[in-house]
């Protein structure tokens, strides 16, 4: 929990002072994929349209077949959706 707590608050000020408003769900839950799945959000940062293709039960890349079950179960079940733009704007102003 400490964890989590300290990883959303400094990706909080990070957003707050690039200007970037993200809600708190949607940053919430991209702070859990970066701690539980650091592998999956590297993916997601270089290639946010990836998470439509997980959420389609599409053909992900290798390195994350494993996650594949975890991953789409977390993603349905989140209280919040999370969108290529929504990874976007948790990722700041470094992701394209």
């Amino acid at each position: 929990m400490k964890r989590f707590v300290n990883t959303y608050s400094v990706l909080r000020i990070l957003r707050t002072m690039e200007s970037t408003t993200v809600g708190t769900d949607p940053l919430a839950l991209w702070t859990i994929i970066l701690i539980r799945w650091p592998l999956l959000a590297g993916h997601l940062e270089r290639d946010p349209e990836l998470i439509e293709v997980i959420k389609a039960d599409g053909e992900i890349p290798e390195p994350l077949r494993s996650l594949e079950p975890t991953v789409r179960r977390f993603l349905t079940d989140a209280p919040t959706e999370l969108t290529p733009a929504l990874i976007r704007s948790c990722c700041g102003g470094q992701v394209g």
